[in-house]
């Protein structure tokens, strides 16, 4: 029988506070930008760019941690 199980609490705990620490550094690389759209140059851009890449790579990861029960499901052998 092989068993392994769910995600520990800490850890997924420890990943939704980084995932808001990153969307908090987006919001405000956002509202740094808004109202001065004369001065948005091209390198802001893409750093506001970058910054959404990286929320949104730290929320797939979360997702696949605790939406693919095949990784962490107790598995029994019959």
């Amino acid at each position: 029988m092989s068993t392994s199980y769910p995600p520990d609490a800490d850890m997924l705990l420890a990943m939704s506070n980084g995932i808001t620490e990153q969307v908090r550094k987006y919001a405000d690389m956002q509202r740094a930008c808004n109202g001065r759209s004369s001065d948005f140059t091209s390198q802001q851009g893409q750093m506001l760019q970058n910054q959404a890449e990286a929320v949104a790579r730290e929320c797939r990861k979360l997702q696949a941690l605790v939406s693919e029960p095949k990784d962490w499901m107790v598995q029994v052998a019959w």
